[in-house]
């Protein structure tokens, strides 16, 4: 099973998709076969196996800035840019890390930096500035280990929002926690400077 059979084959998890392959056989940025193979055990990066022999190496397109505090796990939560920084490729992954398990947030970005602590009446620090956009059609959850990916689509973005080439961009996630009551959190931001 969780194989990408030409032609297709009966089993779970198989598909009979393009599977965007590049030299010697390797996935390249957008491939369905990326993170869809079996869920256990994962790749070497963490993230759910990939389908094939040759697992996808994720590459890190973002700077990390602006440390934050602690959350209820006694973490700070933490945030990468994976995959491409290109607009054309369109297959940019938000990756936020350690923060509390089985909770709810909405990854931010702006053009421009900020610093306000205890936003919201919160626990984190805003690191972004204005204006702000929040991709609140996309609320997602953390695993059992507090980690959640978003891909962008930049073509499918919030009203307001352009991603252009040579655009530099910044992203946070902001997480639902409780610490020791019902309160929020960011991770720390990224920083990702776009291409064509």
């Amino acid at each position: 099973g969780w194989s990408d059979v030409t032609g297709g084959w009966p089993g779970v998890g198989n598909v009979d998709v393009d599977p965007m392959f590049g030299p010697l056989l390797s996935l390249q940025p957008g491939s369905p076969c990326i993170d869809t193979g079996n869920p256990s055990p994962t790749d070497a990066d963490g993230s759910r196996a990939d389908m094939g022999a040759r697992s996808w190496q994720w590459i890190s397109v973002g700077t990390r800035y602006c440390a934050t505090g602690t959350n209820s796990t006694g973490l700070a939560a933490s945030i990468d840019a994976k995959g491409s920084a290109s607009v054309s490729a369109n297959f940019l992954v938000l990756q936020a890390a350690q923060a509390p398990p089985s909770t709810s947030g909405i990854f931010l970005a702006s053009l421009s930096h900020g610093y306000v602590p205890n936003v919201g009446g919160g626990q984190g620090t805003l690191c972004l500035g204005t204006p702000l956009v929040r991709f609140v059609g996309n609320v997602v959850g953390t695993d059992s280990m507090g980690r959640v990916e978003f891909q962008l689509d930049f073509g499918n973005l919030p009203p307001g929002a352009v991603f252009v080439p040579g655009d530099v961009w910044s992203f946070q996630f902001l997480f639902r926690d409780t610490n020791p009551g019902a309160t929020s959190n960011l991770t720390d931001g990224v920083i990702v400077p776009l291409t064509n």
